[in-house]
């Protein structure tokens, strides 16, 4: 029987310009080795965030935006994700996100080896998140 796990993302939670973001660079840059996927979204237009999964899709040997379309290809690679394949490890960063709702859809769940961090200035993220104060 095949067990869903959870991928509880992390959050780094602060004010504007106190650092978030080149904290989530400095560990990409750290941990790059512990992972086969490391792909940075932009979250702060959350209607461009399924365009940038799609984007992700000819990495993983997948069709592409050109030939399915954004949405197609969005959930082609959540569902890559989620399976661990053609990737196990994977980290996905998603900078400068507001809102919690935006992103439900789009945090993969299934795959223990995958990663999710987010950057966010909103305080909500304390209850759907572990979350690091950055100050």
């Amino acid at each position: 029987m095949n067990q869903i796990t959870a991928v509880v993302p992390h959050t780094l939670h602060g004010y504007g310009g106190v650092g978030k973001t080149l904290m989530a660079v400095e560990y990409a840059h750290r941990f790059h080795d512990e992972y086969d996927l490391v792909w940075w979204i932009n979250a702060d237009q959350p209607g461009l965030v399924r365009s940038s999964l799609a984007h992700l899709a000819p990495r993983m040997d997948l069709p592409g935006v050109n030939s399915t379309g954004i949405e197609e290809a969005a959930e082609g690679v959540l569902n890559a994700l989620r399976r661990g394949d053609p990737f196990r490890r994977w980290l996905l960063i998603y900078d400068n996100a507001d809102e919690p709702e935006d992103l439900r859809d789009v945090i993969p769940e299934g795959n223990e080896s995958g990663h999710v961090l987010i950057t966010s200035r909103n305080h909500r993220w304390q209850a759907v998140a572990e979350t690091v104060s950055v100050d």
